[in-house]
């Protein structure tokens, strides 16, 4: 079997915290919200030492000021991903909204762990909060706690409905699984807080791998029980390097009777191009044995159309921060309409991710994106939830009831 070689960078130490900021008044003011809070801070004046002084202390937080003299917080988060930096970084910065949401997404590609932003002149009630769950998150969720959750089966998968379009009418097709860690002590803890502590300590091969197996049997449930319905997975990254997935794969669906063109395997640009070769060959033979493979938050990376035009994708999710954008923005409606069109051009189907409106809704069905998930149908839910949620009127629409696709 074909092993990647992975640089790896020191762990991020619990509770500990890095400031890069110019102003010396504004690392003062977050050293001290964030001491109160029980982190322990160092910070950096100088954007152009920020990276070694992230690489040196392994800090779990850090936050960047985006405009910096000499090397700015751009060059700085190229500098940081260099690295294999594993913190959870706060942007700040004066500039707009856009260009703050902008850097986010270029932080995202570099497969940084952007975990909020922030824009000056901030709220102290703001940054106080912020820190506030930071520090919950970090010192009471970690690494051994997220092994033994998957251990005594405290991770649940729930599932929300994915509708699709027959003409002007869409029907409940299927469900995208998505996990859930039912804490002891504190409650629904939902992925944002616990999947970077996955991705971080390596734990992720495992939380996927239990997400699949969780799925399956849950798809042969549902077909006992006269639904049959199709699920999409997020696959990790760390899952893209086994040879032996597709095999695995098929012999789990076979042994509870169903076929690979029942799971959807959502994989995102930045997993699939950690080894474009072993990805290229693992995804053809996915596709070879029956499944669909789906490029998830597309457009978000910069090189996405090189990586669609190569790969053996199947559908095209369109990220939720285009959809819901539609009923505003009349470049966000060029965009989608284009993306759709994209898809279909590459002889794939379009899937829009937040659809929260009928509006949205209505732009999709004219624009002829194919299928669709979001608020307007319901959240995620327990698969308990799910069936009556399917048999019920909660999917109907001014435009068209949605039914179950039987």
């Amino acid at each position: 079997m074909k092993t990647q070689t992975v640089l790896t960078s020191r762990k991020p130490q619990p509770g500990t915290m890095l400031i890069i900021d110019d102003d010396a008044g504004i690392r003062g003011l977050i050293r001290s919200v964030a001491e109160r809070q029980g982190f322990e801070v160092t910070d950096c004046g100088r954007s152009e030492d920020a990276a070694d002084a992230a690489e040196e202390r392994a800090p779990a937080v850090i936050t960047l000021d985006l405009s910096m003299p000499g090397c700015d917080g751009i060059e700085v988060l190229r500098q940081l991903s260099a690295k294999r930096i594993r913190a959870r970084i706060y942007l700040i910065s004066g500039l707009c909204k856009r260009v703050l949401a902008t850097a986010s997404d270029l932080a995202h590609t570099l497969d940084l762990d952007v975990a909020g932003t922030l824009r000056k002149p901030f709220d102290i009630a703001q940054l106080r909060a912020l820190l506030a769950e930071e520090w919950r998150f970090e010192k009471v969720l970690t690494a051994a706690d997220l092994r033994h959750g998957i251990e005594r089966g405290e991770l649940v998968v729930h599932y929300q409905p994915r509708v699709k379009r027959h003409g002007e009418r869409w029907v409940i097709s299927g469900v995208e699984a998505l996990c859930r860690w039912q804490h002891a002590q504190h409650g629904l803890v939902m992925p944002d807080a616990f999947i970077p502590i996955a991705e971080r300590s390596g734990a992720i091969g495992a939380l996927t791998n239990y997400v699949l197996r969780e799925t399956i049997e849950q798809l042969a449930r549902w077909e006992a029980a006269g639904h049959r319905l199709t699920a999409s997975v997020n696959i990790s990254g760390a899952l893209l390097g086994d040879l032996e997935l597709p095999d695995r794969l098929a012999t789990m669906l076979s042994t509870h009777g169903l076929t690979p063109d029942r799971l959807i395997l959502e994989i995102t640009e930045t997993a699939a191009m950690a080894d474009p070769a072993l990805t290229m060959d693992i995804l053809t033979r996915l596709r070879v044995k029956g499944f669909d493979v789906a490029m998830d938050d597309f457009g978000i990376g910069f090189s996405s159309m090189q990586h669609l035009f190569r790969l053996p994708f199947s559908e095209l999710k369109i990220d939720k921060s285009f959809v819901l954008e539609i009923s505003k923005s009349a470049n966000a409606r060029t965009l989608v309409s284009a993306l759709v069109e994209l898809a279909h051009n590459f002889d794939m189907s379009a899937c829009a991710e937040g659809i929260e409106d009928e509006d949205i809704l209505g732009f999709l069905t004219d624009a002829g994106c194919d299928t669709g998930q979001g608020f307007l149908f319901s959240p995620a839910v327990p698969e308990q939830e799910l069936i009556g949620l399917i048999e019920s009127d909660a999917f109907s629409t001014s435009q068209d009831k949605v039914p179950h696709s039987a």
